[in-house]
């Protein structure tokens, strides 16, 4: 008898399109930073994905190891940077610094996007669409023209649904 082990990237995918879609459709108009966002960023994008990249690890999947945790680190940065000045912890960040922040994501996303280029082609197409995303936030962090900032959320709520497809796709095929 053999144990077949879950896929983490259902619990990967689904932690990052989520958190993604939620925090878009803020960067989109629709609503505001609130405490809802704090708990997605904080579990699902943030704990969520980084057990997701330690399963993967285990199954010696580097790519999944790398990128579910570090953008499940990129999560709990992005809920220290908002609520550490709230709290009086840290000083908030300069503007142009946090440009900087989104540009070295961005960096390390063409990295990822790069190697989905030899995986399957709904896999490339997501994480191209989260180096548009991040683009776009540095842009707009840089510029703060607000359209860039609208159409920021509008790339994310497409990144992140996609992202969720992936994750169903895994839990519907296994």
């Amino acid at each position: 008898m053999t144990s077949k082990a879950a896929n983490p990237s259902a619990l990967g995918s689904l932690g990052f399109g989520m958190t993604t879609v939620l925090f878009s459709i803020v960067n989109a108009g629709f609503f505001h930073f609130n405490a809802m966002l704090v708990g997605m960023a904080l579990f699902l994008g943030g704990a969520g994905q980084i057990i997701a990249g330690l399963l993967s690890y285990k199954n010696k999947n580097t790519f999944g190891f790398t990128s579910y945790t570090m953008f499940g680190l990129y999560w709990l940065v992005v809920v220290t940077l908002n609520l550490f000045p709230v709290l009086n912890l840290a000083a908030s960040s300069e503007t142009l610094f946090m440009g900087f922040y989104f540009l070295l994501w961005t960096a390390f996303t063409v990295a990822l996007f790069i190697r989905t280029l030899k995986m399957d082609k709904f896999t490339s197409f997501i994480f191209g669409t989260v180096v548009i995303l991040f683009s776009f936030i540095a842009l707009y962090t840089f510029t703060q023209i607000q359209i860039i900032g609208i159409l920021s959320g509008w790339v994310g709520i497409l990144c992140g649904s996609s992202a969720m497809i992936s994750g169903f796709k895994v839990i519907l095929d296994n």
